[in-house]
């Protein structure tokens, strides 16, 4: 089944490298909304996603040297109409597919609002950084799904991402599932969740598991669903199948904004189900404006958290706040 979502695309740039090297051959796939690999005559190519800048916020549309509008492809290629109601995918595909073999190679999304998601399903060295996912509240007629949704990954990174307008709940977030070597870090997710899963493997391609797994320093708010196990940050096996191995969660900050006289008392961090001592949490998880560690639930078991921290490496890595905008609300 095809998922639609409408998304609001602010001036966004969408880089495709060309370059490959002998030491790193990166591939992804970057999907609006349907299921199909972004190739060019049989060749992977690195895409990166990347905000331009808000220049919304400067009333200006202005178009980048380089780059071509999906508004405006020229040639004989289907503009993206953006008006909430139009399925662009198609659209989209072409152009991002006919970019990927140019020297113009960069995609830019002018404001509006695009029936879309992002992606991605079997590839390797993978960032998705500094994009700004502002759902629309003009829901009526659609199913909403996650704004990042990738599986079977190797080496995927996603960083200072802003997220907001999702569902509280297993529709919404950013969601990563059957693959390993995967670092979460410096998102701001306005009532937004982190969601990582093993499924059953389907596919040759999946990983049957998730394996290093890294998920720090992120603010994750939560404004509607306090008690959900899907509403901040968790991971599941609802087929208990795979294998979760060496997943660590920290410096990851809790905001819980509403009618609550005690924030503490919500659990943030659901291990659900699978292998709990692969499971690493610090003591670093913490409510909001406390040092307090946040509170963990477990199924049919008592979750604990480990001793130390994660470790200098990761801290210097990511030693930088999280992707906090002043975004206009709709």
């Amino acid at each position: 089944m095809v998922r639609r979502i409408v998304l609001l695309f602010v001036s966004i740039v969408l880089a495709l490298r060309m370059g490959n090297s002998s030491a790193r051959k990166p591939s992804v796939e970057l999907n609006f909304g349907q299921r199909t690999l972004i190739h060019h005559n049989g060749a992977r190519q690195n895409v990166m996603k990347k905000k331009s800048g808000p220049n919304y916020l400067k009333g200006s549309d202005d178009v980048p040297a380089g780059m071509t509008n999906v508004k405006q492809p020229g040639g004989s290629l289907t503009a993206g109409v953006g008006d909430g109601q139009t399925d662009d995918t198609s659209a989209i595909q072409a152009i991002v597919d006919h970019v990927a073999g140019s020297n113009n190679n960069k995609v830019f999304f002018p404001r509006g609002f695009f029936k879309s998601c992002l992606y991605s399903q079997c590839d390797k060295r993978i960032k998705i950084a500094e994009n700004i996912f502002n759902g629309s509240p003009n829901t009526a007629g659609l199913h909403r799904d996650h704004a990042v949704y990738v599986k079977g990954f190797d080496d995927l990174e996603v960083k200072r991402n802003f997220a907001r307008s999702w569902p509280s709940n297993s529709s919404g977030g950013i969601k990563a599932r059957n693959g390993k070597n995967l670092w979460v870090a410096r998102n701001y997710l306005d009532d937004v969740s982190i969601l990582l899963y093993t499924y059953s493997k389907r596919k040759a391609c999946l990983y049957d598991g998730l394996k290093n797994a890294v998920v720090y320093g992120n603010h994750i708010v939560d404004r509607t669903n306090y008690n959900g196990p899907k509403s901040k940050l968790g991971y599941f096996e609802p087929h208990n199948a795979g294998k979760d191995e060496n997943i660590r969660y920290s410096a990851n900050v809790f905001e819980i904004i509403g009618a609550v006289r005690n924030s503490t008392k919500y659990a943030c961090i659901w291990l659900t189900s699978g292998n709990l001592s692969e499971h690493h949490v610090y003591t670093d998880n913490v409510y909001y404006g406390t040092t307090t560690p946040v509170m963990l639930e477990a199924r049919n078991a008592t979750a604990s958290y480990d001793a130390g921290n994660i470790g200098q490496e990761i801290k210097d890595l990511y030693n930088y706040p999280a992707y906090k905008l002043d975004i206009p609300p709709y």
